[in-house]
């Protein structure tokens, strides 16, 4: 897939593969969820606002579902209303709660998480946004200097091809 085109099915059942059983385990392995939360949020936007995939996964109640939602849709939303931005990371601010950890794809795509930290959820969208072609590795490294990330971006890319090669799952 090119930085330009559409995200198909294929593609979608892809992103959700890749996020339920490589994405949200890897980060639940490096983090203490709080309250018991096992869960985590996926959004992904085109460059008109509009919802290609989203995946809820893991275990939470149906109440911490929709604040994850929301939470997700409030940094996709930071992104469409700054252009000029690569990560919600530099629009992020606790008056308006906008979550840093969002990032924007030279193709206008915007991946959102919500359920864990936003440095690893950001450093995980890099590498999911890469495993599927929609950013490259010098841009995903550039949007991870941005906010200081960019050694925790290798570690996590690392991790995260770890975690993918121990499934067997096919690698794009």
């Amino acid at each position: 897939m090119s930085s330009h085109q559409i995200i198909t099915r294929t593609d979608t059942a892809k992103i959700e593969q890749l996020f339920e059983l490589v994405v949200v385990p890897t980060l639940l392995t490096a983090s203490t969820p709080k309250d018991g939360q096992t869960a985590g949020v996926l959004e992904v936007c085109d460059q008109w606002g509009t919802v290609k995939v989203h995946v809820q996964t893991g275990t939470a109640s149906k109440r911490t579902f929709g604040e994850l939602d929301a939470s997700a849709n409030r940094q996709n939303l930071a992104l469409h209303k700054h252009p000029g931005i690569t990560t919600s990371w530099q629009a992020r601010s606790v008056k308006q709660d906008i979550q840093p950890g969002a990032i924007r794809t030279p193709g206008g795509y915007r991946l959102a998480m919500a359920g864990f930290t936003w440095g690893p959820q950001q450093d995980s969208l890099l590498w999911l946004a890469k495993k599927l072609g929609l950013i490259g590795l010098s841009r995903a490294t550039k949007t991870a200097r941005i906010t200081g990330r960019q050694r925790e971006f290798a570690r996590w890319c690392k991790k995260l091809d770890i975690a993918e090669q121990r499934l067997g799952l096919p690698s794009r």
